[in-house]
């Protein structure tokens, strides 16, 4: 996995503003720039980069990402996406820096609370949302992180993937069981990003995920069909005595 952050803006001035909160010292040649027209070029870049972090001014989420997202999810179903809240500089703040020499811009939005902002994104749609002032610090912090977490499973899964003496295991089928409380609730969702993961991580395309809940879950909705042997059924036919139904 390359340890690759890609950002994101809708205009070139909004990007020149995010990469003066991008620290190059830190996150040298690791930062891909880009100022796409259009949704699907930008979708294209996405699949080529293959980034782990996803940093985009909030015009840009609006603009591209916030109806495709869970699209781009699927490229790496551990993305992390932050959005910085980018406003004009106010000109007190932009003579101060001026004066200051500050390297270190601090963009300020100018109502100074950017509830436009959070009338329109979410939180749960990312996984930070970075309102002003937003300083170089706080973002190259939130990058890092992204790259370290990255970084940490795909040793994890190589750690995996080898035994005691460094070879690679024999050829044996493993189990992974992910249970959930009932149909809906994202587990079927979250057992497509895990397999998708293992595959591509482990350059395993022998990775089967089987799921038994077709009665709820999102494979109803894909198949339109309900299974005759969905854990709901099978759960039902368990209180009513045997009688699957």
């Amino acid at each position: 996995m390359d340890r690759k952050v890609v950002a994101i803006a809708d205009n070139e001035e909004d990007l020149d503003k995010l990469k003066s909160l991008i620290d190059v010292d830190i996150l040298r040649d690791k930062v891909v720039l880009l100022c796409p027209k259009e949704g699907g070029e930008l979708l294209g870049a996405l699949k080529y980069q293959q980034p782990v972090a996803l940093l985009a001014t909030s015009g840009a989420f609006l603009r591209f990402l916030k109806t495709s997202l869970q699209e781009i999810r699927t490229l790496n179903p551990l993305l992390t996406v932050l959005v910085v809240c980018l406003e004009k500089l106010k000109k007190e703040e932009e003579d101060k820096h001026q004066d200051k020499g500050d390297q270190g811009d601090d963009y300020e939005d100018e109502d100074g609370d950017g509830e436009d902002v959070l009338r329109e994104i979410s939180p749960s749609e990312v996984d930070d949302l970075l309102l002003p002032p937003v300083s170089r610090r706080s973002v190259s912090q939130k990058l890092v992180m992204a790259l370290h977490r990255a970084e940490r499973l795909q040793n994890l899964l190589h750690s995996n993937s080898q035994n005691l003496h460094g070879e690679p295991f024999l050829p044996k089928p493993k189990v992974i069981s992910v249970i959930g409380s009932r149909g809906g609730c994202g587990v079927s969702l979250f057992s497509s990003y895990l397999a998708h993961l293992v595959s591509r991580e482990l350059k395993d395309q022998s990775v089967l995920m089987a799921d038994f809940d077709v009665e709820e879950g999102d494979l109803r909705m894909i198949f339109r069909r309900a299974g005759g042997f969905a854990s709901q059924r099978l759960w039902r036919a368990h209180r009513r005595g045997g009688r699957v139904g």
